[in-house]
């Protein structure tokens, strides 16, 4: 069992090296294509839609903490 997990890992160090070497051999294509499928419609669609979904999340546990920190105040009033 070791022994598979250890070929699995070697087999995945070597591949992450071979990529890094291929970024490197290859950086000007590998930063226009990065630039190129940045621009498409359906990614910018999608990257919007993460960010409002990650805004709103935000937003909400904002709000949870601040009615969170009213409730302690209010109880807070209350005790004194």
């Amino acid at each position: 069992m070791d022994d598979e997990k250890s070929d699995v890992d070697l087999k995945l160090a070597k591949r992450r090296q071979a990529v890094h070497r291929w970024k490197e051999n290859n950086r000007e294509y590998y930063l226009e294509q990065k630039r190129r499928l940045a621009h498409r419609p359906e990614y910018l669609k999608h990257r919007r839609e993460m960010y409002k979904a990650k805004r709103a999340s935000n937003e909400k546990s904002e709000d949870c903490a601040f009615n969170t920190l009213k409730d302690f105040l209010v109880v807070e009033k209350q005790t004194t």
